[in-house]
């Protein structure tokens, strides 16, 4: 029996925001595209890091595969809080659940 935790993150003006299951809104990192046209993401705290996807939801996708439960523990646990502006509620979104037993 695992203790799933939701989380829904964010794509919005650069961002990567994630907001937990108590609405709680925190900024995790840098959203940018490149002058290829290609996504990359950059977390806050770890420094965790992707590139080169074809589309935004190709790299809101691969961040939701690879950040952990303790590391969004540790990042609420931190982070300021963020105001859920207009913006944020049309934002392209994934919703993901994480585990205590292991890495989604």
């Amino acid at each position: 029996m695992t203790n799933d935790q939701r989380f829904t993150l964010y794509a919005n003006v650069g961002r990567v925001f994630a907001q937990n299951p108590d609405g709680r809104v925190i900024e995790l990192g840098k959203l940018a595209q490149d002058e290829r046209g290609k996504y990359s993401f950059r977390l806050n705290g770890d420094g965790a890091r992707g590139y080169g996807f074809a589309s935004l939801d190709e790299a809101l996708e691969s961040l939701g595969l690879r950040i952990t439960l303790p590391y969004m523990m540790e990042q609420f646990a931190t982070a300021p809080d963020r105001s859920a502006t207009r913006g944020l509620r049309t934002a392209l979104r994934i919703d993901v659940s994480l585990s205590q037993s292991a890495p989604q």
